[in-house]
């Protein structure tokens, strides 16, 4: 197995729970829960989030703006 399979797999399980915790919370104040839930740093739980919103916005769940720090 891939040494990298497990972080691809803590990945989508953080933009998982990205989707359902977003609820127009800033994302500074949720990346605090998702590092602490899927024991990875606050800017990579940031990142994972950026890149949930931004997909939540291509499904025009998420309109401009909304969610940003």
């Amino acid at each position: 197995m891939h040494g990298d399979s497990k972080q691809l797999f803590e990945l989508d399980e953080a933009t998982t729970a990205w989707w359902l915790l977003f609820d127009g919370t800033p994302l500074s104040a949720l990346a605090r829960d998702v590092s602490a839930a899927f024991e990875m740093p606050e800017d990579k739980a940031l990142n994972v989030g950026r890149a949930a919103a931004a997909e939540l916005h291509k499904c025009g769940i998420l309109s401009m703006g909304q969610g940003d720090d």
